[in-house]
């Protein structure tokens, strides 16, 4: 289904926004789902991008995912991007865009994204970074320390 963002998802994406402020971005890609293209909104605002719409079929991400990151990195030969997934897409596009395998995120798991660093004559390093903090959890008290896992 096409389900908006959750209140702490909007909160996940103002968040993301912050953490971004001053980057020099040269592209922003989410799917045709309003969830990757809400989570990109205060991020777009922000920077004065448009968010590019990329294509996805739920049976068959992977074979996707290589054309996505073929036409991301083409249009974006040099600067950062930012690819706003889902969680059964992530994983094929990491590894798209020359990261390492990693294991399909869990269907609930909003709060992990991904870092790839690729330079020239290089391996791409990999950096999985997670929102923690309880504010951003749909069902989280004020009192809970809530982690999102390590795979």
């Amino acid at each position: 289904t096409d389900a908006p963002l959750s209140p702490a998802g909007k909160t996940r994406a103002a968040h993301l926004a912050s953490m971004l402020e001053g980057a020099n971005l040269v592209g922003l890609y989410a799917s045709q789902y309003q969830r990757t293209q809400q989570t990109l909104a205060p991020l777009a605002k922000a920077q004065r991008l448009k968010v590019q719409i990329y294509p996805i079929d739920e049976n068959g991400p992977s074979a996707q995912a290589a054309a996505i990151a073929g036409e991301v990195q083409q249009a974006n030969r040099k600067g950062t991007v930012v690819v706003a997934g889902h969680s059964n897409t992530v994983d094929d596009l990491v590894a798209a865009f020359g990261g390492p395998l990693v294991d399909e995120l869990e269907h609930n798991d909003y709060d992990s994204f991904f870092v790839i660093d690729r330079c020239e004559n290089a391996p791409a390093q990999l950096q999985r970074r997670v929102f923690s903090r309880a504010q951003f959890h749909d069902n989280a008290k004020p009192h809970e320390n809530v982690n999102a896992h390590e795979k």
